[in-house]
């Protein structure tokens, strides 16, 4: 054990590698081809068919070999190693290359509801270079565990299953590290090309380090077992495990194709319970990127302990096909108990809320990470132990003859990795959206449960020639069967979205559920307010959008504002379809020729009818073009000099994937597509994150569009605002003209209290003066280092920067022809100073920085400015409803 311990750690820090590897180039990806579930899941199941494909080819030369000798099976493996560094560093110079050509490739066509969206033609060329690019890098990947598995075995056949076991287990290990890793340590600190090229360095010194042990007198290997003689592929080196053998001796293919299936069904289910898994959880606990890497981790150890578990429990009792059946049944066992006990109200990750707010500094990061473990562990921990038994102890029930220990490795191993691949494709693409969560945990559940099935004609005693004797045989796997079975059909008693309500807990509104869906990206649940009928719009559990007046204020700002700064826009792009507030806001104005919308979710558009009261059925819209597809990718499909104004309110911030709309990158692709003299207008829900990554995304704006400005579009749901061509300027006399010819507009902006010239501009809160001096120390979020997405466990409180705010100052920059010679306000804008004194002391209260719900409304001072506030108040119901007893909700 000892002199293999050395090739165990080597394995161990190239899973760490690999994992690291996996999770960059799904972001790379996601970068160049769009942040879609189709490039997610396109890259994952190129990854596990390379595995499976360098599995058995290694397989099959390293049993070829190894009749030669051990030592070239190490130095083998060192080559690899090396291979898979070199390999990966030429991904890592070349995918930032491939987006001209995943624009180039890509085109529209019209949909099933006359909508744009990608062409199947288009993502066959994108996809096809994916592949191209992956597919030897991972094909190596996946030969260095079956060399290993013919180095390591050798000629004892009865320690397969658990130097197996060992030897997978202590990959998985690595790889668990890594996941963990790349999103608490790595990428967050030096980023996604370090983190790769770390990944880089790692193969390239276990390879080195392979190569060399491989050179030393004795090669590294174990002396005794130096060398295999040809013809010892006999079935005398066959090990004798009991009366389970069966009638190996006279059907050995019929052994290894039975143990195929079964691992080909374990492969599937499991691959499908980890994406059923990832959708479940996030509409607890957010798509965060701590979310991916704890549930991996949780996952990839529950594995590794597994893999360990199973050689031993071989290695106990023998017995291999009917252990691997009992596993089978405790993973449905497990997985549909731990689903079905699980509650939101139980177990909830809020419980630990108070204590969370009350710790600091690496105390609360700590208890931050263990709010979500819990759950997670709760979930999944029992079930992904379960799914390690799998590997080993299939590998001991078909480890029988010595030469082909390798080659029915790695028939197994591409049988477990192909499963995955197609677990996780129709897992991902037509169950989810077909079935729902709560039947497709069925058909994964069936699919495990018979995974042993094919097993039971291994169980039988060589002597048992007649069938009575051979049932008797197989009854005690039978009964273990039926018992997953049971387990199965008591699951499909439950009634309907018993599952999935229970990850819905209303806001406290008294909100009643109007309808829930699950589709290919997300769950879907919309709710209604009885008292007020305002409606919102859940996606994976959270809150994504609504028809309240909050919302809608501050999303009618993003286009209304930006708009009424030009003559006569023409071509305008929203990005993030939400409930249709912001769409439907730019078909009001009349020079629109097109209000172009892109949003990843067809499924969330096809809900709009839901919000038709509000959005007045804008996706019917002669004006209004939809797309369905990732923002950033449809941006580079258009030519330069598109769009009188691009527009976005993208998902929280700390959402996996989001950063990709507020990175240089992305800035600086939206700048190409303004024309002259556009706008672009942002939500910063900057109390969404902690002050430093605040600054940071306010910064990476700034780079590309150095005049940006700071409007506040309702409380602290700012929006950043930038001009390509000169800073903005509100102008209140052309604005009084454009929406004099613009009545829908005018009549727009009064519903949500911004009908008057002194409340528009009124809506500047920071300076470009103020903005650069609060951003002058910080590093920008780039494609590269997106460190706002891992802002959700931090070290630091979420408090709004107190010198992004100074709106009384900023307003002479922001509107210069708002004031007379001596500095008063104009009629047309009549009271605007104490109007920007009024919400300056709001943006600097303690409670509003620190993102706190005040006590009803503010204290309204007696005097502003030296005068009194009520009539600048009582003209507009924004300041009402800070200040005052607030009115009803605008429906």
């Amino acid at each position: 054990m000892f002199r293999r311990l050395p090739l165990y750690l080597l394995f161990f820090f190239s899973g760490v590698a690999g994992l690291l590897y996996q999770v960059i180039w799904v972001r790379q990806f996601g970068n160049v081809f769009g942040n879609t579930i189709y490039s997610a899941s396109l890259v994952t199941a190129t990854f596990m068919l390379g595995l499976g494909v360098g599995g058995i080819l290694a397989g099959i030369w390293g049993d070829r070999r190894y009749r030669r000798g051990t030592r070239s099976l190490l130095r083998a493996y060192g080559l690899l190693e090396v291979g898979i560094g070199l390999l990966g560093l030429l991904i890592a110079v070349v995918l930032p290359l491939l987006e001209p050509v995943s624009s180039f490739a890509s085109a529209y066509r019209p949909g099933e509801h006359g909508w744009h969206e990608l062409t199947w033609g288009a993502g066959v060329v994108r996809y096809s270079v994916a592949i191209l690019l992956l597919l030897p890098v991972t094909t190596l990947m996946g030969g260095t565990l079956t060399l290993l598995i013919r180095h390591l075995v050798r000629r004892d056949l009865s320690v397969a299953g658990l130097r197996v076991g060992a030897l997978y287990g202590i990959n998985t290990a690595g790889a668990a590290l890594g996941a963990f890793l790349v999103d608490f340590a790595l990428v967050p600190n030096i980023g996604l090309l370090a983190t790769q090229s770390l990944a880089v360095v790692i193969n390239l010194t276990v390879g080195v380090a392979a190569l060399r042990w491989a050179a030393l007198p004795e090669g590294g290997s174990d002396t005794e077992e130096s060398a295999v003689k040809e013809g010892s592929d006999t079935e005398e080196s066959a090990v004798k495990e009991g009366p389970e053998r069966g009638s190996v001796e006279s059907s050995q293919g019929g052994l290894v194709m039975a143990t195929g299936l079964a691992i080909w069904l374990s492969g599937f289910a499991a691959m499908g319970l980890e994406i059923l898994w990832f959708r479940y959880l996030t509409t607890i606990l957010g798509t965060r990127r701590a979310t991916f890497s704890l549930l991996l981790t949780v996952i990839l150890v529950g594995i590794w302990a597994g893999s360990v578990f199973g050689g031993a429990l071989h290695r106990r009792f023998g017995r291999p096909a009917l252990l691997y059946i009992l596993s089978q049944t405790l993973l449905v066992i497990t997985a549909l108990t731990s689903l079905y006990f699980y509650d939101l109200t139980v177990l909830p990750k809020g419980g630990m809320l108070p204590a969370i707010v009350a710790a600091d500094g690496l105390w609360r990061a700590m208890l931050e990470v263990w709010a979500q473990v819990r759950i997670i562990l709760f979930l999944v921990g029992l079930p992904a132990l379960c799914m390690g038994l799998a590997f080993p102890l299939a590998n001991a029930n078909v480890q029988r003859v010595e030469v082909a220990v390798g080659t029915r490795a790695g028939l197994l191993y591409l049988a477990n990795t192909v499963g995955a691949v197609v677990g996780t494709l129709l897992t991902g693409f037509v169950l989810l959206p077909w079935l729902g969560m709560q039947d497709t945990i069925a058909v994964l559940a069936t699919c495990a449960a018979v995974a042993g099935g094919p097993l039971l004609v291994t169980v039988w005693p060589i002597s048992a020639t007649r069938w009575p004797a051979r049932l008797r045989a197989a009854l005690p796997g039978a009964t273990i069967l039926a018992v997953a079975l049971a387990a199965v059909v008591g699951w499909t008693t439950l009634p309907e979205y018993h599952l999935a309500a229970r990850t819905y807990v209303p806001s406290g509104e008294g909100e009643k559920l109007v309808t829930l869906s699950e589709g290919i990206n997300e769950s879907i649940v919309i709710t209604e307010v009885p008292e007020t009928g305002a409606r919102r719009l859940y996606t994976n559990g959270y809150s994504m959008s609504t028809t309240r007046y909050s919302a809608q204020r501050y999303m009618r700002a993003f286009v209304h504002i930006p708009l009424l700064l030009q003559d006569a826009p023409e071509r305008i792009l929203v990005i993030c379809f939400g409930v249709g507030n912001t769409l439907q806001s730019a078909t009001l104005h009349p020079s629109v020729e097109r209000a172009e919308a892109v949003d990843l979710s067809r499924h969330v558009m096809e809900h709009a009818t839901y919000f038709r009261r509000w959005n007045r059925d804008v996706v019917d819209h002669p004006r209004a073009i939809l797309h369905v597809n990732d923002g950033r990718q449809h941006l580079r499909m258009q030519p330069e000099s598109s769009y009188d104004l691009i527009t976005l309110e993208p998902p929280p911030l700390v959402e996996a994937g989001v950063a990709s709309l507020y990175s240089t990158e992305f800035y600086e692709l939206v700048r190409s597509r303004l024309q002259e003299g556009g706008y672009i207008s942002q939500w910063l829900p900057a109390y969404q994150v902690p002050e430093p990554v605040a600054r940071s995304i306010v910064k990476a704006f700034l780079e590309v569009f150095p005049d940006g400005l700071l409007l506040s579009g309702y409380r602290n749901e700012f929006i950043l605002l930038g001009s390509h061509g000169g800073p903005p300027r509100f102008d209140p006399e052309a604005v009084a003209r454009r929406l004099a010819l613009r009545p829908d507009v005018q009549a727009d902006l009064a519903r949500i209290d911004l009908g008057s010239l002194t409340e528009m501009a009124g809506t500047i809160a920071g300076s470009n003066a103020a903005l650069v001096a609060a951003t002058a120390d910080v590093l920008p979020v780039t494609d590269d280092l997106p460190i706002m997405e891992y802002s959700s466990l931090s070290f630091t409180r979420s408090l709004l920067p107190e010198d992004f705010f100074d709106a009384p100052r900023a307003v002479h920059s922001w509107c210069p022809g708002c004031f007379d010679g001596s500095g008063r306000p104009l009629a047309i804008v009549t009271g605007l100073d104490v109007y920007l004194q009024l919400l300056q002391g709001i943006y600097r209260h303690p409670e509003f920085r620190a993102n706190l719900k005040p006590r009803g409304q503010y204290h309204l001072p007696e005097q502003v400015a030296g005068v009194s506030p009520d009539d600048v108040v009582a003209q507009s119901g924004y300041l009402q409803r800070l200040f005052v007893a607030p009115t009803k909700e605008a429906r």
